[in-house]
């Protein structure tokens, strides 16, 4: 059987796509507009950012309420979007997104950052979780 190695994506909100040029991430945002020949979305981000996502297909349905985009960051403010999920407003009405999602995104960035920079295998982690437990606590 032949393996297959999946890239590891970052959730991102708007502000932090700058920071992702070319490489894989997830972000949600709210659907603002989806263009007349279905091969790219205009979405808001959790952040409030305005970010358009290309596919290289038409999205086949109707879709509407939050998008989950995996794909590569193309510029500051564009996915070049490998896949898609819908979140319809039909389920996320009282979803409460822009209120949590963002300060986690900034948190997990912020633990990935400082433990990436640990050069031993046996540092102390605590400061880590404890940062992100303050972080999570509304």
């Amino acid at each position: 059987m032949e393996s297959i190695v999946l890239p590891t994506r970052t959730f991102v909100n708007g502000s932090y796509l700058q920071k992702f040029v070319g490489k894989p991430i997830t972000l949600i945002g709210s659907i603002l507009k989806v263009n007349s020949n279905g091969m790219s979305v205009t979405l808001q981000s959790t952040d409030n950012q305005v970010v358009t996502a290309t596919f290289h297909e038409p999205i086949d349905s109707c879709i509407d309420g939050w998008l989950e985009v995996h794909g590569f960051v193309q510029d500051k403010a564009t996915i070049s979007g490998d896949n898609y999920f819908n979140l319809p407003s039909s389920i996320t009405n009282d979803f409460g997104i822009m209120q949590c999602h963002s300060p986690k995104v900034c948190c997990i960035l912020s633990v990935n950052k400082n433990h990436s920079n640990q050069n031993t295998e046996n540092s102390d982690n605590s400061r880590y979780f404890q940062i992100f437990s303050n972080a999570i606590q509304f």
